[in-house]
């Protein structure tokens, strides 16, 4: 700790930049086996994807048959649904106490009984396995989406105003920006402030969106045989005081970097914190992981929203009270991390 690397390198502590050479997207075929480790010592092997479910041995013959089905099916979801309650009505209780765990606190870094049952159908129909990020970071889509809709970037305000006569007023710190219409390309928290004095209703929606602070320890160690390039995810995150899994990079000159996510709506537990706690326990699944060469910290706040049930309900209230012409697209909007963000703006943009 506070070591130089050997590696001329620096070490990324940017939560949504992962070091390594042109690892902007890693394919679902060029993933590694996807390490979920139980509370003890031994490695087991958790495929993240839905179609790899069935490899996993935590599931004994008659709940493997069970998930089969449940794959082969689509279930009714009931309104107000948690994730865990539909997971077991539709793949059993086995699958829902062994697997969904680790699922719910790898994607999004919460307990499946605090997440809508909306999300399982996303959950099945997605490579929940996919590496995926912006290889210019989240402003990519804005960007993009500004090259195919009528729109205009970089106007900055601090107020909008609905003028008399239809359409709006954006005033600025320099300058006034009239438009037909205006895209709220924002976090919730940001656009409840600029819609407060126009449109309540979506203003109490947007400010009741919880949303997850989460913390990444970035660490380069020399390469570990135990370990290979991909995901972990944990089959029991709620014993691992705060632990929502890792990634593994290929680093410079022989060497590999992890990229570990603590937090969300698990409590992070003092013994991660502490000095070396963290590698401790990443070594009790590696036992040849090296100490660190040199290691970052860094948190993201609100970097998540917390998609609970009756989320869905409430985007729709937040979206029916919007003021004519103006939108809104930030993430709160779209659960599910990158993937569901791309999901959801496909249909949004066709429709603008």
């Amino acid at each position: 700790p506070g070591g130089r690397s050997a590696a001329s390198a620096p070490l990324n502590d940017e939560p949504h930049r992962p070091a390594g050479p042109s690892l902007q997207s890693i394919p679902p075929d060029d993933v590694a086996a996807h390490g979920g480790f139980g509370t003890g010592s031994r490695a087991r092997l958790l495929p993240g994807r839905s179609t790899q479910w069935l490899l996993s041995p935590l599931l004994p013959p008659l709940a493997r048959l069970r998930v089969a089905w449940g794959l082969l099916r689509k279930a009714q979801l009931e309104p107000g649904a948690t994730l865990q309650e539909a997971a077991t009505a539709r793949f059993g209780p086995v699958f829902a106490r062994d697997l969904l765990p680790a699922l719910g606190a790898g994607l999004f870094a919460a307990p499946p009984n605090l997440l809508a049952g909306t999300l399982l159908p996303a959950l099945v129909g997605r490579a929940a396995g996919t590496l995926v990020r912006p290889k210019e970071g989240m402003g990519a889509f804005v960007r993009a989406l500004a090259q195919g809709l009528p729109v205009r970037l970089n106007h900055p305000i601090r107020r909008l105003e609905i003028q008399p006569g239809g359409g709006l007023r954006g005033v600025g710190e320099e300058a006034v920006v009239l438009a037909k219409k205006v895209v709220l390309a924002l976090p919730a928290p940001a656009a409840a402030r600029l819609l407060a004095p126009l449109a309540p209703e979506a203003t109490e929606g947007l400010r009741a969106i919880r949303f997850l602070d989460l913390r990444f320890r970035h660490s380069r160690h020399r390469v570990c045989p135990e370990l290979a390039e991909g995901w972990g995810l944990l089959c029991d995150p709620g014993r691992e005081q705060g632990l929502l899994g890792f990634t593994c990079l290929p680093g410079p000159r022989n060497t590999l970097q992890l990229r570990c996510g603590m937090g969300g709506a698990y409590a992070i537990g003092p013994s991660l914190l502490a000095g070396g706690g963290l590698e401790k326990r990443l070594q009790t699944w590696f036992p040849g992981l090296a100490p660190a060469l040199e290691h970052r910290e860094s948190v993201a706040e609100q970097a998540l929203p917390l998609p609970e049930p009756g989320h869905g309900a409430r985007v729709e209230g937040i979206l029916g009270s919007l003021p004519a012409g103006i939108s809104w697209v930030g993430a709160g909007r779209f659960p599910g991390g990158i993937l569901g963000i791309l999901g959801g703006l496909e249909p949004w943009a066709a429709a603008f």
